[in-house]
């Protein structure tokens, strides 16, 4: 189990018990949602980062519950304390991203010929 960072909250709510569901979970069962949930809601970051990295390395728009990258746009909203604490977690996020931007921009590259030989003469 991992743990609440704080006390615990004075009573449940469906997300409260959806975060206390999750946080029963070993380490090495947490799914993309419940660590989407889990750093969205600012809870274990220590723990879960480093695994979050591990699955945006091979998929950067690996997905919870929400939508396609959720689990990105969670670890991107990290506070700048956790970064400033944590620069060697900024560096591997930002080697993500840039290797992502990479990969668009050859995506673009290669588009825009296939745009150039469009039969049809028009955009569809």
């Amino acid at each position: 189990m991992i743990g609440w960072t704080d006390a615990a909250p004075p009573f449940k709510t469906p997300l409260i018990e959806r975060c206390e569901a999750a946080l029963a979970l070993p380490l090495k069962d947490q799914t993309v949602e419940t660590m989407r949930l889990l750093l969205g809601q600012g809870i274990a970051i220590d723990m879960l980062l480093p695994r979050a990295l591990d699955i945006l390395e091979l998929d950067i728009l690996a997905s919870g519950d929400l939508y396609e990258g959720d689990l990105l746009a969670s670890c991107q909203r990290l506070p700048a304390s956790y970064w400033r604490e944590h620069p060697d977690h900024w560096v591997r996020l930002d080697s993500i991203l840039r290797d992502f931007d990479q990969k668009v921009d050859q995506v673009n590259k290669e588009r825009a010929g296939f745009m150039a030989n469009n039969p049809f003469g028009a955009k569809l």
